[in-house]
């Protein structure tokens, strides 16, 4: 969910007025931003589950100090 909000707050509203100043297609200006979109969808399912991978691996390791 949060990479969605920062591809549209960040990404996808810098792409849209860049390219409208700069006269570009709008299919190419899509086609930008559905790639950003997937990029990030990707860097966030990567980083989760690196998160729950971590997490399996310290409770079989050395417990917390209380």
């Amino acid at each position: 969910m949060t990479s969605v909000i920062l591809w549209a707050g960040f990404t996808a509203a810098r792409m849209a007025t860049h390219d409208a100043f700069d006269r570009r297609p709008w299919g190419l200006t899509v086609l930008n931003i559905v790639h950003e979109l997937v990029t990030l969808l990707l860097m966030a399912l990567i980083i989760g589950l690196f998160g729950i991978s971590a997490l399996k691996f310290r409770s079989g390791g050395a417990r917390p100090r209380s």
